[in-house]
């Protein structure tokens, strides 16, 4: 191979890749907002959001979803980073998550599930009995600031959390 084709070739690599590492972050602040929209939201913000595939780590801030008569969900800033190399031993293993002004309101009604306007998708139900999974999960640190949480469950009384 000469070394004006290898060049060409390293290009061409090198710039796909910092097109991936700009358009990711972008088409995921598209997506989530659209999901939002399409599952209960009537208006849905997100101020940024940043996205590197390389080192797992994941930034949002300022998300906010409303609809009318509905509590609203709204996160001031959200921080995680993931482990790609507990992965290969089967472990989801966020290393670290930070939150801080955040308003989350979990409701049930009816056997269906909301959080804050956006109404979550049922669980696949089995009658058979379910195995249990060689995947793992954790959390190694987790730093909360100004959160409050909202319950309403059947066959309780709505219960407020607030941490500051």
């Amino acid at each position: 191979m000469s070394l004006k084709r290898f060049s060409k070739l390293t290009a061409v690599v090198a710039s796909l890749l910092l097109i991936i590492t700009l358009a990711v972050p972008y088409l995921s602040k598209s997506q989530l907002k659209q999901w939002l929209l399409e599952n209960g939201a009537e208006q849905a913000q997100i101020d940024s959001l940043y996205l590197n595939i390389w080192t797992g780590e994941f930034k949002l801030q300022g998300l906010a979803a409303e609809a009318k008569d509905q509590p609203a969900l709204k996160v001031g800033y959200l921080e995680t980073e993931l482990s790609y190399q507990a992965l290969w031993d089967k472990r989801l293993q966020i290393k670290q998550l930070k939150t801080r002004d955040t308003q989350l309101a979990i409701r049930q009604q009816a056997g269906q599930w909301s959080l804050g306007p956006i109404k979550l998708p049922p669980s696949q139900s089995s009658t058979t009995q379910t195995q249990e999974s060689d995947w793992h999960w954790g959390v190694s640190a987790l730093a909360i600031e100004n959160l409050q949480l909202t319950t309403q469950l059947e066959q309780q009384q709505s219960q407020q959390l607030k941490i500051e």
